[in-house]
């Protein structure tokens, strides 16, 4: 912890000593920071700024006597264009960040519709994904269930072995934890494999 914090006020150092003496820097939250660009109805502004940022930051950081590498991901988004609110202008800076995020660190990215398009198709496919993960889970368990009814002949049975397939999934990833074993996909596909599914 000692060492994030040194690392988040040496952020902060850079991101002051970065802007211009009329814009504003906070930090909204864990390692997130805001820079409020004012005065300026260019543009290209807030990308020079981020050149010089991620400039600053691609330099490791000294602590503890040991040099600490680390990067940084930039969103940008401007009050181009028609009026935005600013809670509007926080979140298209947010969703520009997420596809620099995307791409990799030592990056910035401008909103546009585009990039909106791109993370909003995204944010679908994934909603597609885990609901469709959702119905195939169901369908998995209710055939488990259905065998077990047939093995068993009966319909209770069943039920009490698949609510202790999570309890034994819970402890065999406590257990890798515990002991400080790394839990690969050899060892999640041997779990589920152990597990009956």
């Amino acid at each position: 912890h000692a060492a994030g914090d040194a690392l988040l006020v040496h952020v902060a150092e850079i991101l002051k000593g970065t802007v211009r003496r009329e814009d504003f820097v906070a930090r909204v939250g864990g390692d997130e920071f805001l820079v409020l660009c004012s005065g300026s109805r260019d543009a290209a502004v807030p990308g020079r700024i981020a050149e010089r940022i991620l400039e600053r930051v691609s330099v490791p950081f000294i602590y503890d006597g040991r040099e600490c590498w680390y990067g940084a991901s930039l969103g940008i988004a401007t009050m181009q264009g028609p009026a935005i609110r600013p809670p509007e202008l926080l979140v298209n800076a947010d969703i520009a960040l997420y596809r620099a995020k995307r791409h990799g660190r030592g990056r910035h990215e401008y909103f546009s519709e585009a990039v909106q398009a791109e993370i909003g198709g995204l944010a679908e496919q994934e909603s597609d994904f885990l609901s469709d993960a959702s119905l195939g889970f169901a369908a998995c368990m209710a055939g488990i269930y259905l065998v077990l009814a047939w093995i068993f002949a009966s319909w209770t049975r069943p039920l009490v072995i698949i609510l202790a397939i999570p309890f034994g999934l819970v402890g065999a990833i406590w257990g890798h934890h515990w002991f400080g074993i790394p839990l690969s996909m050899v060892s999640v596909v041997g779990l589920i494999g152990m597990a009956g599914i």
